[in-house]
């Protein structure tokens, strides 16, 4: 049996002695597939068909399942965002503007991007992506690097991000509560 069907695979194992054919390649070890005898063979192939109908429903409701996680996540991220930025009510429509798109682009799943790392609690992915929007969105960060054309080595780009650090903290600053207690 040719490598390649999961579900075969995962049944075959199940159900009796096989033997994983592969072969060396010069960096891996390339699986080819299995050999076992035809009558399980014939009943996997038998089970397959059988259940084929059920696992494409059973597919299609994990999707949905992971959909509606996702969004709930992005919404999660996104009220984490609103606490974050903790502006006065007057600016409260900027507010919520800065936390949908901050949440959209920092959680799309396997992008790499801060939002969906493991390593970091929610408060500090959070932090780090606000950050990093206003820094794009609302400084003249994007218009000095592009001016200054790309790459920038680190002892050009340190002082550019610094002033962006100094706007976004003076953005922050002028556009939160008169208490607030949140640092960042």
């Amino acid at each position: 049996m040719p490598a390649g069907n999961a579900f075969r695979t995962r049944e075959v194992k199940r159900r009796g002695p096989h033997w994983v054919l592969l072969k060396r390649r010069k960096r891996y070890t390339e699986t080819l597939g299995i050999l076992c005898p035809g009558k399980i063979l014939e009943g996997v192939e038998g089970r397959e068909e059988a259940t084929r109908a059920a696992r494409t429903k059973a597919r299609e409701r994990a999707e949905k399942q992971r959909q509606r996680d996702e969004e709930g996540y992005r919404q999660a991220f996104e009220e984490a965002c609103l606490r974050y930025l903790d502006f006065a009510p007057r600016y409260a429509s900027v507010a919520r503007t800065i936390a949908r798109e901050t949440a959209a682009h920092a959680t799309v799943k396997r992008s790499g991007r801060v939002g969906r790392t493991s390593l970091l609690p929610l408060d500090e992915k959070v932090r780090l992506a606000v950050r990093a929007h206003l820094r794009h969105r609302h400084t003249s960060y994007e218009k000095e690097m592009g001016r200054r054309g790309f790459p920038l080595d680190h002892e050009n780009a340190q002082p550019i991000r610094w002033d962006a650090g100094r706007e976004v903290d003076e953005f922050l600053r002028s556009r939160r509560r008169a208490q607030s207690t949140l640092r960042g």
